[in-house]
């Protein structure tokens, strides 16, 4: 490998790496909120980081677009990196549809998105039938009560 696109590609990888310890540093909302807004929904808070580091992969590629100098070497040195996140890929469809790839996990961090807010929904019509039922009870005790004193 050149020495140039050597360095291009390490580059690459050190600004994303520094991404990510920005966005912990200074508490990225799309990584803290859901650690409070789903802690006790495991299956959401799954979800909610699998989309980040979802995204955080799609970051790479940004970065590799906007690169002239690297080609072969992005796509073999990011089948490693992802294979290390234990996604699934084929070696020739990462090394010969780059631009699919990436459109590919920006589709998966939509769905994620979408999959989230369903959850989101879903907690929230629970809640609401919770608390109707939960205050239906107590109007009811509260008659019950009434009529039991008399």
């Amino acid at each position: 490998m050149e020495k140039g696109k050597l360095l291009d590609l390490l580059n690459i990888f050190k600004t994303s790496r520094e991404k990510l310890v920005l966005d912990f540093l200074t508490e990225n909302i799309e990584i803290y909120k859901p650690m409070f807004e789903y802690e006790k929904n495991e299956e959401l808070m799954t979800l909610s980081i699998e989309k980040y580091f979802t995204g955080y992969i799609n970051y790479h590629f940004k970065l590799f677009s906007s690169s002239e100098n690297i080609d072969d070497e992005f796509s073999n040195a990011m089948l490693i990196f992802i294979k290390k996140f234990d996604i699934k890929v084929s070696d020739s469809n990462l090394i010969n549809g780059t631009d699919l790839f990436s459109n590919l996990i920006q589709e998966k961090q939509d769905i994620l998105e979408k999959i989230i807010k369903i959850g989101t929904k879903d907690d929230n019509k629970y809640n609401r039938l919770s608390y109707s039922y939960q205050r239906d009870k107590t109007l009811f005790d509260r008659e019950i009560q009434k009529y039991t004193k008399e």
